[in-house]
Formats: structure tokens, C-alpha cells, sequence
């Protein structure tokens, strides 16, 4: 348990702290820190690295044997682990050269940081919430049970809202223009799993599934 725990906030670290580093250049981190912004956004992502061992031990893992399982969406998952490591090595590269930036604005930069925050909050939440039942893959598990509290309560694909967040933020405290369009990419992924998904709980649920979509948002509240 302590060596998995161990693993997976060195995998953390790694992704949301070092590997924005490799982008920028490790020849130059007299330049990277010389932003706040930037910096402070390395050592919150440590910080929420060890938050996610702590407090959600599921991440990043499913949970129990799925019983149906939408097979097509596997191609998904490759693009949902293509994409994000491409933001978040291309948007402090981009940042170091000059390509594709907005204006330098140390307030867009700030925003970036609460959207990351708070994105990175969402995302476990939404995790800690289903439990046993998160899954990486689209799929129902054997004794399934219709999650509609915490973040659910008013959002049916919180995660996928939160990761929007996450990697919309991202993409501010580096400025990067480039990486905003790269994560439409990602965008059009998360509709597609989606409408699976919501094909796949109908079909399980059925009325109760009716009556929770009738009340209920798919992505953003008021939007879609």
C-alpha cells in the first residue's frame, strides 16, 4: 500500500511538475522561476500531488470488473493521455519562445492558477465520489449504483468538467494560445465519451437515469 501510494505521487510529480520544467528547459530555471506565476504553479502541484495520495487512493485506477463495456472508447483513453502530456510539456515550451502567447498579463497568468486549482480540485472530487465505481474506461460495473451527490448532484461528468478546467488553466499560466486550441482537441474527446456514456447509463438505469439527466447538467451548468 505505502509503495503504490509512493508511485503514484511520484507519477504526480512527474507529470504536473517536472515535465513542465523539461518543457520550459532545465538550463534555464533562473528563467522559469523569474515569474511567480510560473513557479507557484510548480509547488501547488506538488502540494496537490500529495493531497491525491492521501485523500484519493483510486486515482488514476479502476475499480471492480465492468460487465458492459463500450470497447470503441478505448481509442479515447489514448488521446485523454496524448493530449494532456502534450499541454503540459508545450505550454511552458511555448512560454520560454515566444510562440503562440498571449500578452504578457501576470492577471491571465494568475487566473490560470485558481482555474487549475480549482479544476484539479474537481477532478478528485468527482473521483472520491463515485469510489469503487470510478473508471478510466466507459463501462458499467457489476452491482453499479447511479452516483448523484457531491459534485454529481448537479453535473452528470463533473471530471470531465474538471479536466477542461485543469488544462484550460494550464494553458493560462504559460499563456500559451496554441495549447487553448490543442485542448479543443481533447473537448471534442470528452463529448464522444459522453454520449457513450449516457447511451450506456440509460440503458442501465432507465427511468431513474431519466429522471436524474431531467435535472440534472452534462458538462457545464446552464451551457450543456
Amino acid at each position: 500500500m505505502i509503495l503504490r501510494k509512493l508511485a503514484s505521487f511520484l507519477v504526480g510529480l512527474i507529470i504536473f511538475s517536472i515535465l513542465p520544467l523539461i518543457g520550459w528547459g532545465l538550463n534555464d530555471m533562473i528563467g522559469f522561476i523569474h515569474n511567480p506565476y510560473r513557479f507557484a504553479f510548480i509547488i501547488m502541484m506538488a502540494v496537490l500531488s500529495i493531497f491525491v495520495v492521501i485523500f484519493v487512493p483510486n486515482e488514476g485506477r479502476s475499480q471492480g470488473e465492468g460487465k458492459k463495456l463500450v470497447k470503441r472508447q478505448k481509442l479515447s483513453l489514448l488521446a485523454l493521455q496524448v493530449v494532456p502530456i502534450l499541454i503540459v510539456i508545450l505550454s511552458p515550451l511555448f512560454d520560454h519562445w515566444g510562440i503562440g502567447l498571449f500578452k504578457e498579463n501576470n492577471i491571465i497568468r494568475m487566473a490560470g492558477l485558481v482555474l487549475a486549482f480549482l479544476g484539479f480540485i474537481l477532478m478528485n472530487w468527482s473521483v472520491m465520489a463515485l469510489g469503487r465505481q470510478f473508471s478510466i474506461e466507459v463501462t458499467v460495473q457489476e452491482d453499479h449504483k447511479l452516483i448523484t451527490s457531491g459534485p454529481y448532484k448537479h453535473i452528470r461528468h463533473p471530471r470531465y468538467l474538471g479536466i477542461i478546467i485543469f488544462f484550460t488553466g494550464i494553458s493560462l499560466v504559460f499563456l500559451s494560445r496554441i495549447s487553448i486550441m490543442i485542448l479543443i482537441l481533447l473537448l471534442f474527446v470528452l463529448i464522444w465519451r459522453i454520449k457513450d456514456e449516457e447511451k450506456l447509463m440509460h440503458q442501465e438505469f432507465k427511468k431513474d437515469w431519466e429522471d436524474y439527466k431531467g435535472r440534472t447538467f452534462a458538462l457545464v451548468p446552464f451551457i450543456y
